[in-house]
């Protein structure tokens, strides 16, 4: 595993012109789901939020200043903490006055921001969706600061505003935030992974889930055509019920989606052991 790859997005996406945020260009959205699927992390996520919100700005003045038109400054600072809880960021968009002053501001969903290569930024609401759509994607430039010339208000890149990301940078975030958190994410998925194995063993009736019988002798000599014996068939089998991830011994990669029950079948004279699997309501995504 590349911790490069995985804490420091630094890979070019020179067909897009953009930065990855992550391996596969979306791990704000794998973090979203990730803190989704544990109810301890999203508690977490609701304390840290309420923790930067706090009761808002201190001056009343600004705290009922009108940002945009369905928003007041205390108000986008509501929505801005959370962003800033999943994220260690946040990002506005920016429109203009006609004298270049700032006229509104906006959240924009930080997951769907990237970094152009060039410094400006292309947002898209696709990102993270079942079906990404790139053509949805809009280019804004970086934010220009309190009073933006005159001259560039009509040009075409300053037309439809600008991008204000925000984020504190570190030595091993570039160009993307990476939360605290992310060092510990295992913490979260094992979290979440007993509290689905919890859940099923009630609904089991803490019964187990299932049972492997294997009647008879197996035969761990005898080869077949495809150099295997006919324990080399079941331990193949059983690999399917030992882990999503290889372990310290390499075996692993759980491939069961749901309650399993096993048949023997003859093959060039050999027994070849088959998987029959049923869905069940928390079996289709947690291992026996």
């Amino acid at each position: 595993m590349s911790f490069v790859g995985m804490f420091v997005p630094e890979t070019e996406k020179k067909s897009e012109g953009i930065w990855a945020y992550g391996k596969s260009d979306n791990l704000p959205n794998q973090l979203l789901a990730k803190i989704a699927d544990s109810g301890i992390a999203t508690r977490c996520v609701g304390k840290l939020t309420e923790y930067i919100a706090s009761d808002g700005f201190t001056d009343k003045a600004a705290a009922g200043l009108q940002v945009n038109p369905s928003q007041t400054a205390d108000e986008l600072l509501q929505e801005q903490a959370n962003y800033a809880a999943y994220f260690n960021g946040a990002a506005f968009h920016i429109s203009r006055k006609a004298d270049g002053t700032i006229g509104e501001v906006k959240a924009v969903p930080f997951q769907c921001v990237r970094r152009k290569i060039g410094g400006d930024y292309l947002v898209n609401l696709t990102y993270g969706q079942t079906k990404f759509d790139k053509t949805k994607g809009k280019e804004y430039p970086k934010y220009a600061g309190p009073q933006l010339d005159i001259s560039k208000l009509s040009t075409p890149e300053y037309k439809d505003g600008e991008i204000l990301y925000v984020y504190r940078k570190t030595a091993a975030n570039a160009q993307y935030p990476i939360p605290d958190y992310y060092a510990g994410i295992e913490d979260i998925e094992t979290s979440a992974e007993i509290s689905k194995y919890d859940l099923e063993t009630v609904r089991n009736g803490f019964a187990t889930s299932g049972i492997f019988t294997i009647v008879g002798d197996v035969d761990d000599e005898t080869e077949d055509q495809y150099g295997k014996t006919e324990m080399d068939y079941i331990k193949e089998g059983l690999r399917e019920f030992t882990g999503q991830e290889k372990n310290s011994e390499g075996l692993g990669g759980r491939k069961k989606s749901g309650a399993t029950r096993w048949r023997k079948t003859p093959r060039d004279g050999y027994r070849d052991w088959e998987t029959d699997r049923k869905s069940t309501r928390l079996n289709s995504s947690h291992r026996l």
